[in-house]
């Protein structure tokens, strides 16, 4: 049977590197620990797992051309500029930008005007935006199904 054509080909690769980590052991005074990997274990997970399910990955071709990321611009004061740094500076998913990094996703943001009352954010929707509160006030609430 070719090798990794079974469910069994991780504990074959796992004896084959066992093998040729002790076949390349050399003499040069080294002291490194050599582990065997718990074969058996191996074959009894991969038995219990089955066969995979999907791979999946994204294709580039003539029909999908790889491109470089260009990140939109949109024109704003430099007053919203400074304001919305030094928001972003206090947020820690924005804390290991570097200086030019946050300049982008600051040119990247856009200003919105909601009037009171208007609905942000609905339940359900995408989280693909997010906001940045200047002034004013949000009402946050969860919609609970009854049972």
């Amino acid at each position: 049977m070719p090798q990794g054509s079974n469910e069994n080909s991780t504990a074959d690769e796992a004896n084959q590197m066992s093998d040729s980590d002790q076949s390349s052991e050399g003499s040069d005074g080294d002291d490194d620990d050599v582990f065997d990997l718990p074969v058996e274990e191996i074959k009894k997970n991969n038995a219990k797992r089955g066969p995979r399910a999907s791979v999946s990955a994204e294709a580039f071709g003539n029909w999908n051309k790889k491109e470089e990321f260009k990140a939109p611009f949109y024109a704003k004061s430099e007053e919203l500029t400074t304001s919305l740094r030094s928001r972003l500076s206090q947020a820690f998913m924005f804390s290991n930008l570097n200086p030019n990094e946050l300049e982008i996703v600051l040119g990247a943001m856009q200003k919105f005007d909601f009037q009171p009352g208007s609905m942000v954010i609905n339940e359900g929707d995408d989280g693909d935006n997010l906001y940045v509160v200047e002034t004013g006030k949000l009402k946050c609430t969860k919609r609970f199904q009854p049972d």
